[in-house]
């Protein structure tokens, strides 16, 4: 029998050009001469026993599988003698092109090398393994010629300069040799890689207001320095290297992750690569640092009296903001005599730094008025605030009081009397101040008031000229005066 693979322009359709003329030698064997015998070849039997109609292209004959007849003439007689001759097509193996064969470059990151198991994909490039044969080769003229196969397809390793490596699988039907050959492209994938030295320290290390080693940590801000550019990254954060490595319980709150561990805390990043799968087997580890701001104390409000200008009753008045000074410093937790206190208007203005009070000793303020302070590390720059409000307790509107005026009581007219100057107290007080706690006292002169050196009997004074103006001060009951 002439048997050959399917072959021609389409390999599917059960037919295979034949040369017949290779069946000559065997037609004609060792005992009849070539030179005295002629050989033609014919579909039919009939055709052969009549000699006509031979085929007229022997030796390039598409046929499926058929029984043709072989007819040898002796050339000198015209005796002749056929014999049948079995063509058959033998089908190709059915097969699928592969997809890639990827492996993850963790064996040695960097190498570009892995370790392949070639036979997993068998059973994707055939269906049916029964009597069929794999071997795998590095060029296609070695499978065509079916010559050095790969020896240890379980176990292949990649050369290390071919990341990327195109090989040919041969496959094979045993019973009749008939073969395919397929492509099947093995590729070592790089790890993905993230960048931490490009996180922005600021975002790492925090300060902790409160005192209790937890901050607010915005990972979410992270991961575009992390990924330093990457494509196709998927990066998730993990309180432990083991959850990272098997992906679970990944953080959800990433704009707003609170640290576990107070004061220092590490957590865990994994990052894979959406496309080829490929993860960071080892996490990156990310150290969250938490520092202690300055504890400042509770300060107490400050009180005093609206009469440091002209207008006693404005509400408003010079204050020495820096009184508070000396109270932070004894307060201070830990104790830093370098540490910086400023003074600000608004909690927004104390946290930022800026606009901040320039001249806190003689700060105009308003009463009721809120001041803000900062207290900052000049080291860690961290930092805590506090606030206190200004208070200020109003000295009395005064009146001013009609001339006080007595006649003379005996001769001679000197000018001189006893004036009972307390007469005057309620006129000076007024309707506000009667009977609400006021103190009023007499002075002789501005200089006096000024050194604070009073009339001792202002029931019994008497006058020293005529006429003669005194001066009052009215001291209210939180000790403002008028």
């Amino acid at each position: 029998d002439y048997e050959l693979c399917d072959n021609g322009s389409d390999d599917t359709d059960g037919e295979a050009i034949f040369d017949l003329t290779i069946k000559d030698g065997e037609v004609l064997g060792t005992d009849l001469d070539p030179g005295l015998y002629s050989v033609s070849y014919y579909e039919t039997e009939a055709a052969a026993e009549l000699g006509t109609g031979p085929i007229a292209n022997p030796s390039a004959y598409q046929s499926p599988s058929a029984t043709i007849w072989v007819r040898v003439t002796n050339n000198t007689t015209g005796c002749y003698d056929i014999v049948p001759l079995e063509l058959i097509v033998n089908p190709l193996p059915e097969v699928n092109d592969p997809s890639p064969y990827t492996l993850c470059d963790e064996n040695n990151p960097g190498d570009e090398q892995e370790e392949f198991d070639l036979t997993t994909k068998y059973t994707e490039i055939a269906d049916d393994l029964n009597g069929l044969v794999f071997t795998i080769h590095h060029s296609y003229q070695d499978a065509e010629a079916g010559t050095n196969a790969i020896t240890n397809p379980e176990s292949y390793t990649n050369p290390s300069t071919t990341p990327v490596e195109t090989l040919f699988v041969r496959v094979t039907v045993e019973a009749t040799g008939c073969y395919r050959i397929v492509l099947l492209d093995v590729r070592v994938e790089p790890l993905p890689v993230l960048y931490p030295e490009n996180i922005d320290p600021e975002l790492t290390t925090l300060c902790d207001e409160d005192g209790d080693g937890i901050a607010t940590f915005d990972l979410e801000s992270m991961i575009e320095a992390l990924e330093n550019n990457g494509q196709n990254l998927e990066v998730t954060f993990h309180e432990t290297a083991q959850d990272a490595l098997n992906d679970l319980n990944p953080i959800t709150n990433l704009s707003n992750y609170q640290n576990a561990i107070p004061y220092q805390d590490y957590i865990y990043i994994r990052v894979a690569n959406t496309q080829s799968g490929c993860y960071n087997s080892t996490p990156y580890q990310l150290e969250l640092t938490v520092i202690a701001s300055p504890q400042v104390p509770d300060l107490e409000d400050i009180t005093q009296c609206d009469d440091e200008d002209n207008n006693g009753q404005d509400g408003q008045a010079q204050v020495d903001l820096t009184q508070q000074d000396q109270v932070i410093y004894d307060g201070l937790e830990p104790a830093n005599p370098d540490a910086i206190i400023h003074y600000f208007t608004s909690e927004t203005f104390a946290r930022a730094g800026a606009p901040r009070i320039t001249n806190p000793g003689t700060y105009y303020a308003s009463d009721e008025q809120e001041i803000w302070v900062r207290v900052e590390d000049p080291v860690t720059e961290c930092y805590g605030i506090t606030s206190f409000t200004i208070h200020f307790n109003q000295p009395l509107l005064l009146t001013t009081p009609a001339l006080y005026t007595i006649c003379e009581t005996q001769l001679p007219n000197d000018g001189v009397e006893t004036f009972d100057l307390t007469t005057r107290n309620n006129e000076i007080l007024g309707d506000f101040g009667v009977g609400q706690g006021y103190t009023v006292v007499y002075y002789e002169s501005q200089a006096q008031q000024e050194a604070d050196q009073p009339i001792e009997n202002p029931e019994t004074y008497q006058n020293t000229d005529n006429a003669q103006t005194l001066y009052v001060t009215v001291t209210s009951p939180e000790g403002c005066k008028s």
